[in-house]
């Protein structure tokens, strides 16, 4: 995307079919995501079933978290389980510098959180 117009507006993920939580208190939401197929390529991603953070530390090697800082209102189309998903252009910049030519198990807020439908947009830890 350029820096016209269409790449100045909010995300616009509110009917993306994010998987459901079995607990929605205790379970988030994990990504796999894979290294583009080329330099500035599109990231690609699939959710992981819900699954409890205790659970999600010991699996498959852990799991890295990564929090998106407001910027510049730049967004990037990403592809979620084969589908479009509209993040900000320096989470995806943070994406392509974290997982390099690995794939990588992530948590992201600006992705596994739909925060047009979550009762529990922050995850609790006892």
């Amino acid at each position: 995307m350029s820096t016209d117009d269409s790449a100045l507006h909010p995300p616009r993920n509110t009917t993306f079919p994010f998987p459901k939580f079995g607990d929605a208190a205790k379970e988030l939401r994990l990504l796999r995501v894979f290294p583009p197929q080329q330099h500035g390529g599109v990231i690609t991603c699939q959710f992981l079933k819900p699954i409890t953070p205790e659970l999600a530390s010991e699996s498959e090697g852990g799991y890295a978290a990564l929090s998106y800082t407001s910027g510049p209102e730049e967004y990037e189309i990403i592809r979620v389980d084969e589908k479009d998903f509209e993040i900000r252009r320096n989470l995806a910049c943070a994406i392509r510098q974290l997982i390099g030519d690995t794939p990588r198990i992530l948590w992201i807020d600006q992705i596994c959180i739909n925060e047009g439908d979550e009762s529990n947009g922050v995850v609790k830890f006892s």
